[in-house]
């Protein structure tokens, strides 16, 4: 049986959509509640938090080994899918990360539970 090598739009499309939806996630409710990840994402925010680096910045740097290494053992085809899905993903996180963050004045008075506060 011969395996699909084929490079096809659908593919694209579902990377596109699951990266942005991974980004806006990752914005919008693991940033703002400290919430950690696994895998080199909760890296990313390890380091965000102990020396503010930009996740994006860090994620970069963490991932290029490792997507050489992939392309060696999994091929060329992996190889074009990763580096779009990592540019699809950065570009979703810095879109969506000033979305993220509350005015911090505000946080520091904690929530208001009801309009009489």
């Amino acid at each position: 049986m011969q395996k699909d090598e084929s490079i096809r739009l659908l593919d694209f499309v579902m990377i596109t959509l699951g990266c942005c939806l991974y980004g806006l996630g990752l914005a919008v409710v693991n940033i703002p509640n400290h919430l950690a990840e696994g895998g080199i994402t909760g890296v990313t925010l390890i380091l965000r938090a102990l020396f503010g680096i930009d996740p994006a910045l860090s994620t970069l740097l963490i991932n290029v080994p490792l997507i050489l290494i992939g392309y060696r053992f999994l091929g060329k085809r992996s190889l074009i899918y990763t580096i779009f899905a990592y540019d699809v993903h950065v570009t979703s996180c810095l879109r969506f990360l000033p979305l993220s963050f509350p005015d911090p004045s505000r946080s520091l008075r904690g929530p208001r539970l009801n309009h009489y506060q």
